[in-house]
């Protein structure tokens, strides 16, 4: 199977993969909310080993002691002849009112309505300046990101609403201008996006229908309006599966837990080589196994 899509060439921005096998956006909690763990440089670097290939790191916040703090990772990726992405995000409704006021925040959020009533604060909800506020913040960590030697950017959001897309098409405006397109992937908005910024990276999709428990959706509308520039997918993934939809679609395949445990996965997938079972138990914990 050496000559599927799924192992060949590929121009995802301003970079060109020599294989079309991602690894995908992962909370570890290995860090605060910077990456301090002395483990990270290795482990991107172990999953950069082959050249050519893409990395998006776990979500970052947007300010600038999180973004700098990666440089150690990328110049590790770089030396390997790799590309890497830093997932950006803003935690929204997410966080714990406890934690915030330990680091000087207070919860906001859209609307007054946290997440779950029985589990999270009320949020203060944001004023149209302040919003406007988080826009340059995202164009500003963009800016942060390239400069600290990321090849590009991904924002991470949610809603398919059109008022909820406004303050996302606004971060994308804003970080195209900051950083350009073929440096920036976003997830959602594929028809707007392609109006806006034709010569964006990529788009980032989870694959719906490769999970049983979705037969019926599809991201065939994404491609539809998308192709034929580069879309990464993700979603359970196996290695049959994978090339079936890289030969299919010429989709770029991101993977999550076969990554965990197998740092050189483009190789075994392409070499068909049995594959190491992760082990969940070690997901989120901050030795080196794991």
């Amino acid at each position: 199977m050496a000559h599927s899509e799924l192992f060949q060439p590929i121009k995802v921005g301003t970079q060109t993969l020599q294989h079309r096998v991602v690894l995908t956006p992962m909370t570890r909690i290995r860090s605060t909310n910077v990456p301090s763990n002395p483990l990270m440089a290795k482990y991107y670097s172990q999953r950069a080993s082959r050249p050519g290939t893409l990395l998006i790191t776990e979500a970052t916040f947007i300010e600038p002691q999180a973004i700098v703090a990666w440089k150690e990772i990328t110049d590790a990726v770089h030396a390997n002849g790799s590309s890497i992405f830093l997932q950006l995000w803003a935690l929204g409704l997410a966080p714990r009112s406890v934690t915030l006021r330990e680091d000087g925040f207070e919860l906001v959020g859209p609307s007054p309505v946290p997440i779950n009533p029985e589990k999270y604060d009320t949020p203060r909800v944001l004023t149209v300046i302040e919003i406007h506020e988080y826009v340059r913040a995202y164009a500003q960590a963009a800016k942060n990101a390239v400069e600290g030697g990321f090849h590009g950017v991904e924002d991470e959001y949610g809603g398919s609403v059109e008022k909820r897309s406004r303050l996302a098409l606004e971060v994308v405006d804003a970080v195209v201008e900051a950083v350009g397109q073929d440096r920036t992937g976003f997830t959602h908005f594929s028809s707007s996006l392609r109006t806006l910024h034709p010569d964006m990276a990529y788009l980032h999709a989870v694959q719906p229908d490769v999970s049983s428990r979705s037969p019926e959706e599809s991201n065939d509308f994404i491609r539809a309006l998308w192709s034929p520039k580069p879309l990464v997918t993700c979603g359970g993934y196996t290695r049959k599966t994978a090339i079936e939809r890289a030969d299919t679609t010429g989709d770029l395949i991101a993977f999550g837990k076969t990554f965990i445990s197998n740092p050189d996965l483009s190789t075994r997938l392409e070499n068909d080589i049995q594959l190491g079972a992760p082990d969940p138990k070690t997901f989120y914990t901050p030795g080196e196994e794991g």
